[in-house]
């Protein structure tokens, strides 16, 4: 076997032209049983002068076979050899095989980028495994385009279909955009407790409003104030083409969005006119202390009531808000005679009530729906309008986060909470006087007179913080170590 492997050596190292002289001489030929390399795997006829023609063609049938491999010319690789070394264009130190145009400019099946079109080899096009042509990328992109163009269509048609309240008289309607509202005007309709161009705190109306409270239980005055909230935060009481003007179908879900602007503005104006409204009432009694010690009782009694009868913590912070103002707290003596007296009241107020309304501030107490009518959403309105900074402890992001997720569960579960305020109140039987007692624009018309109460809302708040420090000052002069 050696022996033969060594002829068959000295025989490829032999020019064609030794070869027939070697065989004219009747040297012994090859075994049958060994094949040449190159003749057994490209089928070449013996070699003859024409051998680099035959070879030629041999190799472009090759080609057309799709038996070279596909991606070596463009990795900058050239596929094997194939043929005699002796070959001048194979011959060793040959800078590149020599390239051969195709037969025909038509893409055919194989792998080869030589015998692609020119149209098709450009960067867009692809061949696959199989020897077919990928779709070029711009064909690709433009149907990438259009199967999201589809997507964008069915979830817009799915939304319109989910939202009930485009429904009217059973036909569903097109979407409509939610509208920015404008900035409230004041009420042109006649008051049942104001003269047409009021002063600011009338006197005469400040008697009649004692006289209305006197009448009324903390849980009637709580409830009262639950309707009028209700109807402020629009949990109640929305009409089909409020609904569509909003986008949302409450007043809860429209605080958290970007056209919640007025709302928000709203809302937290009347906290703030509730919160005086009750400062007023307390710093209004200018009788003795004991009358003072009443009436501190009596709200004390209302956010009692508020939170565990009515379910309105949004008015619940607004009463312990005017509870905790410096021209409150400061009413030493009135403090004092609530402990004397009122020993229940002002043990909840410590006890109770403060902590409570300060895990509502941190988000640290959840408002159940199926107890809650109206949730906590002051530190939301304040986060959203830029007013509300927590300090700079360490439990500040945490109470951030903790009042955005409030926030997303309030706005997935409106409908509880309008259930919820709808049982609290039915069978409630409200007296008008009170009602407009409770509303926004009859406090801002009552605290800054007709005229005043167009003023910017800075220069409203100044003004009345300092008339409400003379007021605590009428009552309980300053010590000389008060400051």
């Amino acid at each position: 076997m050696a022996g033969d492997l060594e002829q068959l050596r000295e025989k490829l190292q032999l020019s064609p032209a030794a070869l027939r002289r070697q065989e004219a001489k009747g040297a012994p030929r090859e075994p049958p049983d060994v094949q040449h390399p190159a003749r057994s795997r490209c089928q070449l006829e013996p070699l003859g002068r024409d051998a680099g023609a035959t070879w030629r063609g041999q190799l472009r049938a090759a080609e057309r076979s799709g038996s070279q491999p596909a991606g070596l010319e463009r990795l900058g690789r050239s596929p094997p050899r194939l043929g005699p070394p002796t070959h001048p264009d194979l011959r060793a130190g040959s800078p590149e095989r020599p390239r051969f145009p195709p037969l025909s400019p038509v893409s055919r099946a194989g792998s080869d980028p030589g015998l692609v079109p020119d149209h098709c080899s450009g960067p867009g096009a692809r061949s696959n495994s199989e020897g077919h042509l990928s779709p070029p990328l711009a064909l690709r992109s433009h149907v990438g385009r259009l199967r999201a163009q589809e997507i964008r269509r069915r979830r817009a048609r799915a939304t319109e279909a989910d939202l009930g309240l485009l429904n009217v008289g059973g036909e569903v309607g097109g979407f409509q955009h939610p509208l920015l509202e404008p900035a409230p005007q004041l009420p042109a309709v006649p008051s049942l407790l104001l003269p047409p161009d009021n002063r600011p705190l009338e006197p005469s109306v400040l008697r009649r409003l004692k006289e209305l409270f006197a009448r009324h239980d903390a849980q009637c005055t709580a409830l009262h104030m639950l309707h009028m909230d209700c109807l402020a935060t629009r949990i109640t009481g929305v009409t089909q083409e409020e609904q569509r003007a909003m986008g949302v179908s409450s007043g809860l879900e429209l605080i958290t969005l970007p056209h919640g602007h007025q709302l928000r503005r709203e809302l937290l104006e009347r906290h703030r006119v509730l919160a005086l409204g009750i400062a007023v009432d307390l710093l209004g009694c200018t009788g003795t202390v004991a009358e003072r010690t009443a009436t501190l009782h009596h709200i004390i009694q209302l956010a009692r009531a508020l939170r565990d009868v009515a379910g309105d913590l949004f008015a619940l912070s607004a009463v312990m808000s005017a509870l905790q103002l410096p021209q409150i707290a400061r009413l030493e003596e009135t403090w004092r005679c609530l402990r004397q007296n009122h020993t229940e009241s002002a043990v909840a107020f410590e006890k109770d009530l403060k902590p409570f309304v300060r895990r509502l501030s941190r988000g640290e107490e959840t408002s159940t729906p199926g107890a809650v009518a109206v949730p906590f959403v002051v530190p939301l309105l304040g986060l959203l309008e830029g007013e509300r900074l927590w300090d700079d402890h360490e439990d500040s992001c945490e109470s951030l986060l903790r009042t955005l997720g409030a926030a997303r569960d309030m706005a997935a579960h409106t409908g509880r909470y309008q259930a919820q305020a709808e049982a609290t109140l039915q069978g409630f039987q409200p007296t008008p006087e009170l009602l407009e007692a409770f509303q926004t624009e009859f406090a801002l018309r009552l605290f800054w007179g007709s005229k005043g109460a167009e003023a910017s809302q800075a220069e409203r708040y100044e003004k009345f913080d300092r008339i409400l420090t003379v007021l605590s000052q009428k009552l309980e002069p300053a010590r000389k170590t008060e400051t």
